[in-house]
């Protein structure tokens, strides 16, 4: 997997991955500016504004992901690391707009799984999962799950 593609199909695991992928999607950190200071030193002292600035706003790492992500994606200028937490509430709000859609597709991949299968649960199923609405549906599709020992939440 190369340096150009590698922040597009994985989430970072720590702050300094966060960091790394902050600097693929918008070109935080050209050493080229540094005189006297390292440049791993430079990305150090980043990194520690990074986890810093995670501390002070208790924002986990996913939620600098989802922030970074919803910026890279809308083509927000990010010049600062910093610049990610402006964007923290507008990337939470779409989230939860596409929240719903979501569960209708994992829904819907789950009575595709179970009208392929030829048991005979299979149809009690299918017209549970198609029937249920609303709140209800979060519910029975969990049920779904645990009954046939699915834990991810995406069917293929």
């Amino acid at each position: 997997m190369g340096e150009n593609t590698r922040w597009r199909d994985r989430d970072p695991s720590s702050p300094a991955e966060a960091y790394d992928m902050l600097r693929f999607f918008f070109g935080l950190g050209d050493w080229s500016d540094l005189s006297e200071q390292k440049w791993y030193e430079a990305r150090n002292k980043e990194i520690a504004k990074l986890k810093s600035s995670m501390t002070r706003r208790r924002c986990s790492l996913a939620e600098v992901v989802l922030a970074a992500r919803f910026c890279a994606a809308h083509q927000v200028t990010v010049k600062y690391v910093t610049d990610i937490f402006k964007h923290l509430a507008d990337a939470k709000a779409e989230q939860r707009v596409n929240a719903r859609p979501q569960l209708d597709v994992e829904v819907e991949a789950a009575v595709a799984f179970e009208q392929g299968l030829a048991d005979d649960r299979s149809a009690e199923w299918v017209a549970t999962l198609s029937r249920a609405q609303g709140t209800y549906r979060e519910g029975v599709l969990a049920e779904w799950r645990r009954s046939r020992g699915l834990m991810t939440s995406s069917v293929s």
